[in-house]
């Protein structure tokens, strides 16, 4: 049959009464090849895929710290947990000493799991493994999604920081400055004059010792909720309660920034009249941390985790929340919920 441009090339009816099922995809091919081609690059399937990995941050050793990959489907948003498979996962955390090259060997590996649009691990810088000035290095790969039927490949994710004592220094100075000069008023003034500062401390006799070590529990206690200094608490709540709020965490003295939360159940899958859970800010429109969906009592298996990474505002007074639907658990089963936060102005805490 010859050439024919109405077949191949296309005219205004609503079938143009040919098919190019046969065509195969090629970059250098005729015209039809081509368009295979382009549809194969930028329109498959796998190519919605959308990741994001959280930060590489400094950690304290002995501290906890959440590692965290989204994966979403850029149309349909977050990938179910079901679509997401870490069967083949590698996750493997390095160590670096004094410059050399790094290891993993003597160091706990992190283990991950998954939740919808997430895989996550929260990883604990033990202090018998980890010494300040250590360098870390987690690499994790082999993670998949499927998205409209078609196995897409999540990037490999790689987190690297310091092992630090305590928080950056130099971004507490001026608050140092500021506690210390409200230890003693004659302090305060001797700080602009030499003189009177060796005044003051000839005038220092036995009597003074107990306020002085009073004054110094309480430059360490501020020094610790000071403000972008990151904070954890940790507490315990009964799911064998009536459907009803409860209080788990309040804002205290100033503003507070949430940016990590987690659930960890016991032994035991949940039970008895028990639906769900979910956990939020008691805030004319709450901030959800944990929805009714995720904690559907489908997803409250034995030592089951989920947990939540991003940034909220919990103001003075503003309380976190555990919600329970439907009924109690039936017995004893107690919940542990921890949080990361950093004050906004010094002295901001939950509990």
């Amino acid at each position: 049959m010859g050439w024919d441009e109405n077949r191949y090339i296309g005219k205004n009816n609503s079938s143009n009464s040919v098919s190019t099922s046969s065509v195969t995809s090629n970059a250098d091919g005729s015209v039809l090849e081509r368009l295979e081609w382009v549809q194969a690059t930028l329109g498959s399937a796998a190519g919605q895929l959308r990741t994001v990995f959280s930060d590489s941050e400094a950690v304290e050793e002995n501290a906890v710290q959440y590692f965290n990959i989204g994966i979403f489907d850029m149309d349909a948003g977050a990938i179910a947990s079901a679509s997401i498979d870490i069967t083949a996962i590698s996750a493997v955390m390095e160590k670096s000493t004094g410059g050399g090259a790094f290891s993993a060997s003597g160091i706990t590996q992190p283990t991950f799991s998954k939740a919808n649009g997430s895989v996550y691990c929260s990883y604990q810088f033990l202090a018998a493994e980890w010494v300040t000035g250590d360098m870390y290095k987690l690499v994790v790969g082999g993670i998949t999604a499927t998205l409209h039927s078609v196995v897409a490949y999540v990037p490999t994710a790689v987190w690297s920081n310091v092992v630090v004592e305590t928080a950056d220094i130099d971004s507490n100075v001026e608050y140092i400055v500021t506690v210390v000069d409200d230890l003693h008023t004659d302090v305060g003034t001797a700080i602009s004059d030499i003189g009177t500062v060796a005044g003051v401390v000839g005038d220092i006799h036995d009597t003074d010792l107990p306020a002085v070590k009073t004054d110094t529990g309480t430059i360490i206690s501020t020094l610790a909720t000071g403000a972008g200094v990151v904070q954890m608490v940790q507490t315990t709540e009964s799911l064998d309660q009536a459907a009803a709020s409860y209080d788990l965490l309040t804002g205290t003295s100033h503003a507070v920034i949430l940016e990590g939360f987690s659930l960890k159940l016991p032994t035991g899958a949940v039970g008895g009249a028990l639906t769900s859970i979910s956990v939020q800010t008691d805030d004319a429109t709450p901030g959800v941390i944990i929805s009714s969906t995720l904690g559907a009592v489908a997803n409250l298996t034995s030592e089951a985790e989920i947990s939540w990474t991003g940034c909220l505002l919990v103001n003075v007074g503003t309380k976190i929340q555990l919600t329970i639907n439907g009924g109690a658990h039936g017995s004893a089963y107690t919940a542990t919920f921890t949080a990361k936060y950093r004050a906004v102005t010094a002295g901001g805490t939950l509990a």
